[in-house]
Protein backbone atom coordinates (compact mmCIF):
# COMPACT_ATOMS: atom_id res chain seq x y z
CA UNK A 1 0.00 0.00 0.00
CA UNK A 2 1.05 3.62 -0.97
CA UNK A 3 0.80 5.15 2.38
CA UNK A 4 0.52 8.64 2.57
CA UNK A 5 3.94 10.02 4.33
CA UNK A 6 5.95 12.85 5.99
CA UNK A 7 8.92 13.58 4.72
CA UNK A 8 11.24 16.16 3.77
CA UNK A 9 11.11 15.79 -0.26
CA UNK A 10 8.57 18.46 -1.04
CA UNK A 11 6.49 16.89 -3.74
CA UNK A 12 3.18 17.35 -5.84
CA UNK A 13 1.40 14.62 -7.06
CA UNK A 14 -1.50 16.52 -8.88
CA UNK A 15 -3.75 19.02 -9.24
CA UNK A 16 -2.51 22.18 -6.23
CA UNK A 17 -3.95 22.38 -3.22
CA UNK A 18 -5.83 24.83 -1.94
CA UNK A 19 -3.87 25.87 1.07
CA UNK A 20 -3.70 29.31 2.11
CA UNK A 21 -6.93 30.19 -0.48
CA UNK A 22 -10.61 29.00 0.62
CA UNK A 23 -11.83 30.94 -3.16
CA UNK A 24 -9.28 28.18 -4.90
CA UNK A 25 -11.26 26.01 -7.23
CA UNK A 26 -10.65 23.05 -9.36
CA UNK A 27 -12.57 20.94 -11.60
CA UNK A 28 -11.21 17.67 -10.54
CA UNK A 29 -10.22 15.81 -7.16
CA UNK A 30 -7.01 17.64 -6.03
CA UNK A 31 -4.02 15.69 -4.59
CA UNK A 32 -0.95 17.50 -3.08
CA UNK A 33 0.96 18.22 0.05
CA UNK A 34 1.01 20.78 2.95
CA UNK A 35 4.20 21.82 4.66
CA UNK A 36 4.55 21.39 8.22
CA UNK A 37 7.46 22.36 10.26
CA UNK A 38 8.27 20.90 13.92
CA UNK A 39 10.08 23.61 15.92
CA UNK A 40 13.56 23.07 17.21
CA UNK A 41 14.80 23.53 20.57
CA UNK A 42 17.69 25.83 19.20
CA UNK A 43 19.67 24.69 22.22
CA UNK A 44 19.16 21.20 22.61
CA UNK A 45 18.38 21.34 26.42
CA UNK A 46 14.84 22.13 26.38
CA UNK A 47 11.81 20.86 24.54
CA UNK A 48 10.19 23.23 22.44
CA UNK A 49 6.17 22.26 21.29
CA UNK A 50 4.55 21.95 18.05
CA UNK A 51 0.40 20.98 17.59
CA UNK A 52 0.11 18.80 14.47
CA UNK A 53 -2.37 17.29 12.62
CA UNK A 54 -2.67 15.31 9.42
CA UNK A 55 -5.34 16.43 7.11
CA UNK A 56 -4.36 15.04 3.76
CA UNK A 57 -6.23 11.26 2.90
CA UNK A 58 -4.12 8.34 1.72
CA UNK A 59 -6.87 6.96 -1.70
CA UNK A 60 -3.73 5.60 -3.59
CA UNK A 61 -4.46 1.83 -2.10
CA UNK A 62 -3.45 -1.27 -3.34
CA UNK A 63 -6.10 -3.40 -2.15
CA UNK A 64 -8.25 -6.46 -2.94
CA UNK A 65 -12.01 -5.48 -3.16
CA UNK A 66 -13.43 -2.33 -3.46
CA UNK A 67 -12.01 1.32 -2.05
CA UNK A 68 -15.56 2.94 -2.14
CA UNK A 69 -19.11 1.63 -2.91
CA UNK A 70 -22.30 1.55 -0.89
CA UNK A 71 -23.34 -0.05 2.66
CA UNK A 72 -25.80 -3.03 2.48
CA UNK A 73 -25.47 -3.48 6.34
CA UNK A 74 -24.69 -1.93 9.79
CA UNK A 75 -24.78 -3.51 13.21
CA UNK A 76 -23.65 -1.10 16.31
CA UNK A 77 -19.62 -1.78 15.58
CA UNK A 78 -19.77 -3.00 12.09
CA UNK A 79 -20.19 -1.55 8.44
CA UNK A 80 -20.15 -4.14 5.38
CA UNK A 81 -20.72 -4.11 1.58
CA UNK A 82 -22.24 -7.56 0.56
CA UNK A 83 -20.23 -7.30 -3.25
CA UNK A 84 -16.48 -5.41 -1.21
CA UNK A 85 -14.62 -8.20 -2.06
CA UNK A 86 -11.78 -7.19 0.38
CA UNK A 87 -9.13 -9.76 1.49
CA UNK A 88 -9.49 -11.57 4.91
CA UNK A 89 -7.55 -9.63 7.34
CA UNK A 90 -6.40 -7.39 5.04
CA UNK A 91 -7.51 -4.00 6.18
CA UNK A 92 -6.60 -5.11 10.04
CA UNK A 93 -3.11 -5.47 9.99
CA UNK A 94 -1.60 -3.05 12.27
CA UNK A 95 1.06 -2.18 10.57
CA UNK A 96 -1.19 -0.90 7.70
CA UNK A 97 -4.30 0.37 9.45
CA UNK A 98 -7.23 1.67 7.21
CA UNK A 99 -10.00 3.83 7.88
CA UNK A 100 -13.59 4.28 6.04
CA UNK A 101 -15.16 7.32 5.53
CA UNK A 102 -18.87 7.84 5.31
CA UNK A 103 -19.77 10.03 1.75
CA UNK A 104 -23.40 10.37 1.76
CA UNK A 105 -25.99 10.22 3.82
CA UNK A 106 -26.75 11.78 7.48
CA UNK A 107 -23.32 10.74 8.92
CA UNK A 108 -21.90 12.49 5.78
CA UNK A 109 -17.74 13.62 7.03
CA UNK A 110 -17.89 10.71 9.90
CA UNK A 111 -14.41 8.80 9.53
CA UNK A 112 -13.52 5.67 11.40
CA UNK A 113 -10.68 3.81 12.03
CA UNK A 114 -11.06 0.09 10.98
CA UNK A 115 -10.01 -2.40 14.00
CA UNK A 116 -7.17 -4.01 14.09
CA UNK A 117 -6.70 -8.11 13.78
CA UNK A 118 -3.98 -7.91 16.74
CA UNK A 119 -4.01 -6.13 19.83
CA UNK A 120 -0.21 -5.80 20.37
CA UNK A 121 2.46 -4.55 17.72
CA UNK A 122 1.66 -1.39 18.35
CA UNK A 123 -2.11 -1.34 17.71
CA UNK A 124 -4.17 0.56 20.22
CA UNK A 125 -7.33 1.35 21.28
CA UNK A 126 -9.00 -2.50 19.68
CA UNK A 127 -9.27 -5.66 20.34
CA UNK A 128 -8.49 -8.19 18.05
CA UNK A 129 -10.50 -8.14 15.18
CA UNK A 130 -9.98 -8.68 11.48
CA UNK A 131 -12.24 -7.78 8.24
CA UNK A 132 -13.87 -10.31 6.36
CA UNK A 133 -14.61 -10.19 2.74
CA UNK A 134 -17.54 -8.35 2.95
CA UNK A 135 -17.78 -6.80 6.77
CA UNK A 136 -15.10 -4.27 9.27
CA UNK A 137 -15.47 -3.70 12.45
CA UNK A 138 -14.86 -0.47 13.91
CA UNK A 139 -12.12 -0.18 16.25
CA UNK A 140 -12.44 1.45 20.20
CA UNK A 141 -10.49 4.33 19.10
CA UNK A 142 -14.04 5.60 17.37
CA UNK A 143 -16.45 3.76 19.41
CA UNK A 144 -15.02 5.24 22.56
CA UNK A 145 -15.79 8.51 21.94
CA UNK A 146 -19.30 8.51 22.37
CA UNK A 147 -19.93 6.48 19.02
CA UNK A 148 -21.33 3.16 20.74
CA UNK A 149 -23.56 2.46 17.91
CA UNK A 150 -23.12 3.38 14.32
CA UNK A 151 -26.50 3.74 13.41
CA UNK A 152 -26.82 6.12 16.45
CA UNK A 153 -24.86 8.95 14.73
CA UNK A 154 -26.48 8.47 11.44
CA UNK A 155 -24.54 5.98 9.49
CA UNK A 156 -27.14 3.67 7.32
CA UNK A 157 -27.89 1.07 4.57
CA UNK A 158 -27.73 3.09 1.28
CA UNK A 159 -25.04 5.64 2.57
CA UNK A 160 -21.72 5.53 0.33
CA UNK A 161 -18.20 4.91 1.80
CA UNK A 162 -14.34 5.46 0.95
CA UNK A 163 -11.55 3.44 2.16
CA UNK A 164 -8.35 5.66 3.25
CA UNK A 165 -5.09 4.58 4.38
CA UNK A 166 -4.06 5.71 7.59
CA UNK A 167 -0.22 6.83 8.73
CA UNK A 168 1.39 5.35 11.92
CA UNK A 169 4.46 6.69 13.99
CA UNK A 170 6.57 5.11 12.03
CA UNK A 171 5.13 5.77 8.61
CA UNK A 172 5.05 9.58 9.76
CA UNK A 173 7.16 10.79 11.98
CA UNK A 174 10.10 8.35 10.71
CA UNK A 175 12.96 8.00 13.17
CA UNK A 176 16.47 9.28 13.40
CA UNK A 177 18.22 8.61 10.02
CA UNK A 178 15.25 9.64 8.18
CA UNK A 179 13.47 12.54 9.55
CA UNK A 180 15.29 13.91 12.15
CA UNK A 181 13.93 12.44 14.93
CA UNK A 182 15.84 12.89 18.49
CA UNK A 183 16.02 9.45 20.03
CA UNK A 184 17.35 8.73 23.32
CA UNK A 185 16.85 6.23 26.66
CA UNK A 186 13.44 7.38 27.86
CA UNK A 187 10.95 10.10 26.80
CA UNK A 188 13.19 12.54 28.91
CA UNK A 189 16.07 12.46 26.84
CA UNK A 190 14.36 12.28 23.40
CA UNK A 191 11.87 13.94 20.76
CA UNK A 192 8.13 12.83 22.49
CA UNK A 193 4.95 12.44 21.19
CA UNK A 194 1.34 12.76 23.21
CA UNK A 195 -1.62 11.55 21.65
CA UNK A 196 -4.80 11.77 23.23
CA UNK A 197 -7.23 8.75 22.33
CA UNK A 198 -10.73 8.84 23.92
CA UNK A 199 -9.60 11.71 27.06
CA UNK A 200 -6.76 9.83 27.69
CA UNK A 201 -3.09 11.16 26.79
CA UNK A 202 -0.47 8.70 25.92
CA UNK A 203 3.36 9.82 25.18
CA UNK A 204 5.54 8.10 22.85
CA UNK A 205 9.23 8.40 21.96
CA UNK A 206 11.94 6.77 19.70
CA UNK A 207 14.34 4.61 21.35
CA UNK A 208 16.70 4.60 18.54
CA UNK A 209 14.86 1.16 16.94
CA UNK A 210 11.51 1.69 17.03
CA UNK A 211 8.59 4.20 18.54
CA UNK A 212 7.93 2.95 21.79
CA UNK A 213 5.25 3.94 24.08
CA UNK A 214 5.96 5.47 27.72
CA UNK A 215 4.19 2.85 29.82
CA UNK A 216 4.73 -0.31 31.56
CA UNK A 217 7.13 -2.77 29.74
CA UNK A 218 7.49 0.08 27.41
CA UNK A 219 5.66 -1.29 24.10
CA UNK A 220 6.73 -1.28 20.63
CA UNK A 221 3.96 1.40 19.19
CA UNK A 222 5.31 1.85 15.44
CA UNK A 223 2.18 0.54 14.37
CA UNK A 224 0.26 3.29 16.61
CA UNK A 225 -2.29 4.91 14.16
CA UNK A 226 -2.27 8.66 13.76
CA UNK A 227 -6.29 9.82 12.82
CA UNK A 228 -6.90 12.53 10.46
CA UNK A 229 -9.58 13.99 12.16
CA UNK A 230 -7.37 14.24 15.67
CA UNK A 231 -4.56 16.16 16.60
CA UNK A 232 -1.36 15.11 18.05
CA UNK A 233 1.35 17.46 19.69
CA UNK A 234 5.28 16.80 19.22
CA UNK A 235 7.65 17.64 21.99
CA UNK A 236 11.12 17.96 19.97
CA UNK A 237 14.37 17.67 22.02
CA UNK A 238 16.91 18.40 19.40
CA UNK A 239 18.10 21.99 18.50
CA UNK A 240 17.50 22.19 14.53
CA UNK A 241 13.83 22.46 12.84
CA UNK A 242 12.42 19.03 11.12
CA UNK A 243 10.68 20.40 7.69
CA UNK A 244 7.91 17.95 6.68
CA UNK A 245 5.67 17.55 3.77
CA UNK A 246 2.43 15.93 4.46
CA UNK A 247 1.36 14.16 0.61
CA UNK A 248 -2.48 13.35 0.19
CA UNK A 249 -5.38 13.52 -1.23
CA UNK A 250 -7.75 16.88 -0.51
CA UNK A 251 -10.69 16.21 1.37
CA UNK A 252 -13.78 17.18 -0.50
CA UNK A 253 -16.94 16.70 1.76
CA UNK A 254 -17.50 18.09 5.44
CA UNK A 255 -15.68 16.78 8.22
CA UNK A 256 -17.13 15.63 11.79
CA UNK A 257 -15.93 14.10 14.81
CA UNK A 258 -16.15 13.51 18.60
CA UNK A 259 -14.78 16.21 21.56
CA UNK A 260 -15.03 15.44 25.30
CA UNK A 261 -17.58 17.00 27.18
CA UNK A 262 -15.21 18.25 29.42
CA UNK A 263 -11.02 17.84 29.90
CA UNK A 264 -8.98 17.75 26.92
CA UNK A 265 -9.48 16.80 22.80
CA UNK A 266 -6.83 17.79 20.12
CA UNK A 267 -8.70 18.35 17.29
CA UNK A 268 -6.89 17.86 13.93
CA UNK A 269 -7.42 21.07 11.81
CA UNK A 270 -9.51 19.19 8.97
CA UNK A 271 -8.39 20.45 6.23
CA UNK A 272 -4.97 21.30 4.47
CA UNK A 273 -6.39 25.05 4.51
CA UNK A 274 -5.10 27.87 6.55
CA UNK A 275 -8.60 29.26 8.93
CA UNK A 276 -9.46 31.65 11.48
CA UNK A 277 -10.34 30.91 14.78
CA UNK A 278 -13.56 32.24 14.05
CA UNK A 279 -14.17 30.13 11.15
CA UNK A 280 -13.30 26.72 12.80
CA UNK A 281 -16.83 27.04 14.50
CA UNK A 282 -16.05 25.18 17.59
CA UNK A 283 -17.95 27.48 19.60
CA UNK A 284 -21.02 25.56 17.57
CA UNK A 285 -20.38 22.52 18.97
CA UNK A 286 -23.35 21.52 21.40
CA UNK A 287 -22.69 22.32 24.69
CA UNK A 288 -19.97 24.88 23.85
CA UNK A 289 -19.35 27.06 27.43
CA UNK A 290 -19.56 30.63 26.22
CA UNK A 291 -18.87 33.13 29.08
CA UNK A 292 -17.80 37.09 29.51
CA UNK A 293 -15.31 36.01 31.77
CA UNK A 294 -12.76 33.77 30.38
CA UNK A 295 -12.43 31.65 33.85
CA UNK A 296 -15.98 30.63 33.04
CA UNK A 297 -15.87 29.38 29.45
CA UNK A 298 -14.13 26.41 27.70
CA UNK A 299 -10.54 27.16 25.98
CA UNK A 300 -8.84 26.53 22.74
CA UNK A 301 -4.86 26.92 23.04
CA UNK A 302 -2.63 27.65 20.10
CA UNK A 303 1.14 27.29 19.70
CA UNK A 304 2.39 29.40 17.54
CA UNK A 305 5.81 28.55 14.59
CA UNK A 306 7.91 29.73 17.52
CA UNK A 307 6.44 27.25 20.11
CA UNK A 308 4.75 29.86 22.14
CA UNK A 309 0.78 28.81 23.63
CA UNK A 310 -1.51 31.33 23.68
CA UNK A 311 -5.06 31.01 25.09
CA UNK A 312 -8.53 31.43 23.69
CA UNK A 313 -11.83 31.74 25.03
CA UNK A 314 -15.33 32.79 23.44
CA UNK A 315 -17.56 35.23 24.89
CA UNK A 316 -21.04 34.64 23.14
CA UNK A 317 -20.11 37.18 21.01
CA UNK A 318 -16.78 36.57 19.95
CA UNK A 319 -13.06 34.69 20.34
CA UNK A 320 -10.76 36.74 22.78
CA UNK A 321 -7.18 36.32 23.92
CA UNK A 322 -6.24 35.59 27.13
CA UNK A 323 -3.74 38.25 28.16
CA UNK A 324 -4.10 42.00 29.04
CA UNK A 325 -6.51 43.98 27.45
CA UNK A 326 -8.16 40.35 26.28
CA UNK A 327 -7.98 41.30 22.38
CA UNK A 328 -10.54 40.18 19.66
CA UNK A 329 -9.19 37.04 18.12
CA UNK A 330 -11.92 36.26 15.86
CA UNK A 331 -9.08 36.86 12.59
CA UNK A 332 -6.63 34.97 14.87
CA UNK A 333 -4.73 32.38 11.68
CA UNK A 334 -4.83 28.41 12.34
CA UNK A 335 -2.58 26.85 9.48
CA UNK A 336 -2.89 24.55 7.03
CA UNK A 337 -1.10 20.85 9.38
CA UNK A 338 -1.56 22.76 12.95
CA UNK A 339 -4.00 20.92 15.90
CA UNK A 340 -6.09 22.71 17.88
CA UNK A 341 -5.70 21.71 22.16
CA UNK A 342 -9.57 21.99 23.49
CA UNK A 343 -10.17 21.79 26.93
CA UNK A 344 -14.11 21.98 27.72
CA UNK A 345 -14.36 23.35 31.63
CA UNK A 346 -17.27 21.37 34.01
CA UNK A 347 -17.80 17.44 34.66
CA UNK A 348 -20.06 16.73 32.17
CA UNK A 349 -19.75 13.23 30.56
CA UNK A 350 -19.66 12.01 27.30
CA UNK A 351 -18.58 13.82 23.80
CA UNK A 352 -20.13 15.69 21.41
CA UNK A 353 -20.19 16.26 17.66
CA UNK A 354 -17.96 19.17 16.15
CA UNK A 355 -19.14 19.50 12.77
CA UNK A 356 -17.42 21.80 9.87
CA UNK A 357 -18.41 22.73 6.55
CA UNK A 358 -15.72 22.26 3.84
CA UNK A 359 -13.81 25.85 3.96
CA UNK A 360 -12.97 25.66 0.31
CA UNK A 361 -14.96 25.52 -3.13
CA UNK A 362 -13.81 22.72 -5.44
Amino acid sequence: MNMKKLNVALAILGAAIMAGNAQTSATTEPVGFVNVKITGSGSGTAKKLTYLSLPLLDKDLTITGKTSGTITGVTSTTITDSTAGWTAGALSAPATPFLIGITSGAATGRIFHVASSAATSGAIGSAPSANTATTLTISSLDTGSGISDLAAVGVAVGDGYQIYGCDTLSTALGSPSTTGVLSGASSGVADSVVIVVNGTASTFFHNGTRWTKVTVGSPDASNTPLLPYYGFSYARLGAADINLTAIGTVPTISRKTQIKNSGLTLVGQFFPADSTLLSLGLQNTPGWTSNAASASADKVVLVSSTGSASTYWYTGSGWKRVTVGSPSADSTVIPAGSMIYVNKIGSASGFSTYARALPYTL
